[in-house]
């Protein structure tokens, strides 16, 4: 559910509103020799751009502030670890032997 659930916010986010807003566009070629080559556009180099300038930055925003502040939740959460349920179990066990 999850693995679908990003997928959907991935395909939405870089297909949907990233072309609209912004005009973000890749594709994949192959060239002669046989390598891939990963054609990327945005709004400076593709004119058909729907939004505007507002719209541009708060998706960029949006896609740079988003990310901060899971990392901020994780590391939180990282150093404010309670350790308190440990010290229980290790107790109840203690008692139990």
């Amino acid at each position: 559910m999850i693995i679908t659930l990003l997928s959907c916010d991935f395909w939405s986010v870089k297909n949907v509103t990233g072309r609209l807003l912004v005009g973000l566009r890749w594709w994949n070629q192959i060239d002669e020799d046989g390598r891939s080559l990963w054609v990327f556009e945005d709004s400076k180099t593709s004119p058909q751009a729907g939004g505007t300038e507002v719209e541009s930055r708060i998706f960029w925003s949006g896609l740079i502030i988003c990310p901060l502040i899971w990392t901020c939740f994780f590391f939180t959460t990282l150093f404010c670890l309670n350790t308190d349920w440990l010290n229980n179990t290790f107790h109840c066990t203690y008692l139990a032997l």
